[in-house]
C-alpha cells in the first residue's frame, strides 16, 4: 500500500479502520474494497456520475432533516434559509410536497435562480437586502403578516437561528441543520413564540440542534451557530 492511500484510509464513526487486506480503503486509489455495512447502495446507470456525486452528502443531510421535520403539509409555507447546495436540495425536495408557498433565503443571484428553477415561488437576497429588518418585513409580507410554519437552516450562518425566530408563525417547526459549533449568542423570541422544545437532528455525522413548537408567550434562548450565511 503506498503512503498516498494509507494517509487516505477512511474513517468509521470517528476512529481509523484497521490497517488490514484488502488494504483498498483509500480515496486515491484506483480501486476500493466496500464493506458489507458501509450503507452504499449502487448509482442507476440512468443517473448521470455528476448528479450522483452531487446528491452524497447535501442530498443525504437534507433528508434526514426532512425525517426529522415529519410531514409536511399542503397548507404550511416553508422557508429555507441558505442557497447553497444543502438549501437548493432542500429547495426541490420540499417542493416536491408542493407546499402553500416555498421561500429561500440567500445569495448570490445565480443560486436563487436556481432555487426558482426547483421549485421556489419567491426569493430573498441577502446582497439585496442586507438588512435583518428588511428580510423580515418581507417574510410578513409574502405571508399575510403570519411567518413560516416550517422553517430550515441550512445557511451555517451566526444569525440565521435568531433571523429565523423573527419570521416563525406561531407554533412553527424549525430544523436546524446547516451550522454546526460556534460561540453561543443570545436570542430574544419575539413576543408571539414560545414553548420551545428541543430534540437532536443529525446532519451528515454533525449533531445540530432542532428547535420545534413556538407558543404564545415570551422565550429566550441561544444561538451557537457558526460563520457565513
Amino acid at each position: 500500500m503506498t503512503d498516498v492511500t494509507r494517509a487516505a484510509v477512511l474513517t468509521e464513526f470517528g476512529k481509523p479502520l484497521e490497517i488490514r487486506p484488502p488494504y483498498l480503503h483509500g480515496t486515491f486509489a484506483d480501486h476500493a474494497h466496500i464493506h458489507p455495512r458501509a450503507g452504499r447502495i449502487r448509482v442507476p446507470d440512468a443517473v448521470s456520475s455528476e448528479l450522483a456525486s452531487a446528491a452524497s452528502c447535501a442530498l443525504r443531510s437534507v433528508i434526514a432533516a426532512f425525517d426529522r421535520l415529519g410531514a409536511l403539509d399542503y397548507r404550511d409555507t416553508v422557508l429555507i434559509q441558505g442557497a447553497g447546495p444543502l438549501g437548493l436540495f432542500a429547495t426541490a425536495v420540499a417542493s416536491m410536497h408542493a407546499p402553500r408557498r416555498l421561500i429561500v433565503i440567500g445569495a448570490p443571484d445565480a443560486r436563487l435562480e436556481l432555487a426558482e428553477e426547483f421549485g421556489a415561488d419567491a426569493t430573498i437576497s441577502i446582497e439585496a437586502y442586507p438588512d435583518l429588518a428588511e428580510r423580515t418585513a418581507i417574510v410578513h409580507e409574502l405571508t399575510q403578516g403570519r411567518g413560516a410554519d416550517v422553517l430550515f437552516e441550512f445557511a451555517g450562518s451566526a444569525h440565521a437561528f435568531g433571523e429565523g425566530v423573527e419570521m416563525a408563525a406561531p407554533k412553527a417547526r424549525y430544523v436546524m441543520a446547516g451550522a454546526v459549533g460556534g460561540t453561543p449568542r443570545p436570542v430574544s423570541a419575539p413576543s408571539s413564540s414560545s414553548a420551545i422544545s428541543r430534540s437532536s437532528a443529525r446532519s451528515g455525522r454533525q449533531l445540530a440542534p432542532t428547535w420545534t413548537r413556538w407558543g404564545l408567550s415570551n422565550a429566550s434562548t441561544t444561538d451557537s451557530r457558526g460563520t457565513g450565511y
